[in-house]
């Protein structure tokens, strides 16, 4: 334990260091001997001490108002202003929500969150309790967060490799709040961290699975206009958000007669500007006037049309797990690839 006294006010800590009573020479307040274990206990002591003194003369230079439980929160990043890892990554969530949609997709915010929640599931979890001080970041933890996240969720090596991508800018934020009031350096807790992403094939239809996609009949309305907009976006290679939040103003008309898409995408804020070909500008024509609020296309939630796709997907007997964005990759790997359009004119199914 450790004990900081102020003008006879005191205030106590555990230095979370434990040991052995026979090994611990309780008038020097150190451990015994010169073994492994000692220099470590020793050295953690010695760091703890730093810390709590380096924090007095601190304050004590500033003309602060200085309290022993002040110098103990502020040494270890428990201040008043709360330095942890969920509150701060709370905080910098909401700078990002800020962003939405300006700069950055609703979708893209949501993954913040997601691994603020997750992070603080796991802290309680392993630690019993809801949150923990900025130091207590460390490479053990990002490895142990990082099994958790594989172990406990059906998530693949490149999606824990984006959810540790986030965590960092998150702890880059929170330390940069806690440097500027303490002066304090942490290790950087990432440093042995390897962000090595897998190469990955990305699932797409060849031109002949499109053409059965394409000519396929289906009993269920809702499954025949999900297989419209999906097509819609093999051809124009515009993702769910663009294909979405589509409207008239988007589209126009050259000099030559072509019609163009002219959109920003959602996830970048770059211009795309797309040839309307005969095969989705059919697909806008089928659905002109009938929907509301100025929609385009009768298009669902983003889980709902990648669930219904998946079953259009085994109606058409394709054997590939194909969702929605794979609609872009086909449009950029088969359909810029067709020189000669064997489709017939788009039935009204």
């Amino acid at each position: 334990m450790a004990r900081v006294n102020v003008k006879g006010k005191r205030s106590a800590s555990s230095t979370k260091c434990e040991i052995e009573i026979d090994k611990w020479d309780e008038a020097a307040g150190r451990a015994k001997g010169t073994t492994t274990e000692a220099k470590k206990i020793n050295n953690a002591l010695d760091k703890f001490k730093y810390e709590l003194t380096h924090t007095y003369q601190q304050l004590n230079q500033r003309g602060a108002p200085i309290s022993p439980k002040r110098i103990k929160d502020k040494s270890l990043g428990l201040e008043r202003d709360k330095f942890t890892i969920i509150h701060y990554g709370k905080i910098y969530n909401e700078n990002k929500k800020k962003l939405v949609p300006h700069q950055l997709t609703a979708k893209t915010y949501s993954r913040y969150e997601l691994v603020i929640s997750r992070l603080e599931t796991f802290i309680k979890l392993t630690y019993g309790v809801d949150d923990l001080p900025i130091y207590q970041m460390t490479p053990e933890l990002i490895a142990d967060f990082d099994t958790y996240l594989r172990k406990t969720y059906p998530v693949g090596h490149n999606y824990t490799l984006k959810c540790m991508q986030r965590l960092k800018a998150i702890f880059k934020y929170v330390k940069n709040q806690y440097d500027r009031g303490s002066n304090v350096n942490f290790p950087d807790p990432f440093i042995e961290y390897q962000f090595r992403y897998e190469e990955t094939d990305r699932t797409i239809l060849t031109e002949e699975e499109l053409i059965t996609v394409y000519n396929k009949t289906f009993k269920s309305k809702r499954l025949g206009q999900v297989r419209d907009v999906f097509i819609f976006s093999c051809f124009t290679g515009l993702a769910y958000a663009e294909t979405s939040n589509l409207k008239k103003e988007h589209f126009q008309t050259t000099a030559d007669g072509k019609t163009w898409i002219i959109i920003r995408r959602g996830k970048t804020n770059a211009q795309a500007k797309i040839l309307l070909m005969d095969i989705p500008a059919q697909i806008l024509r089928k659905y002109e006037g009938k929907l509301i609020n100025g929609k385009l296309l009768p298009i669902n939630s983003n889980d709902k049309m990648n669930e219904y796709i998946a079953e259009i997907i085994a109606l058409c007997d394709i054997d590939k797990d194909i969702t929605y964005h794979c609609a872009r990759h086909t449009f950029a790997t088969t359909v810029c690839m067709i020189t000669t359009y064997p489709y017939p004119v788009y039935k009204d199914h």
